[in-house]
C-alpha cells in the first residue's frame, strides 16, 4: 500500500490474526483505518466483517 502512493484510486488492505480484523484505506497520501472487529466479543462481529469484505469485492470486481 505504501509503495502505491501515486495512484488516483484508493487502495484497500486488511490485517487479521484470525480472530481480529482491521481494514485499511489509502487515498492520495491520506491513510485511514477502521475500528478493530473481533470474533471473540460477545457480539461476534463476523457478519460485519463479511459485509465489509463483500463491499470491497464489489469494488474490485467491477
Amino acid at each position: 500500500m505504501l509503495s502505491n502512493s501515486e495512484t488516483v484510486q484508493s487502495t484497500f488492505g486488511m490485517i487479521t490474526n484470525g480472530n481480529e480484523f482491521l481494514f485499511l484505506k489509502t487515498a492520495q497520501n491520506e491513510y485511514a483505518n477502521s475500528r478493530l472487529f473481533s470474533l471473540v466479543n460477545p457480539n461476534n462481529e463476523l457478519y460485519e466483517v463479511l459485509q465489509i469484505l463483500k463491499q470491497l469485492a464489489s469494488k474490485i470486481c467491477v
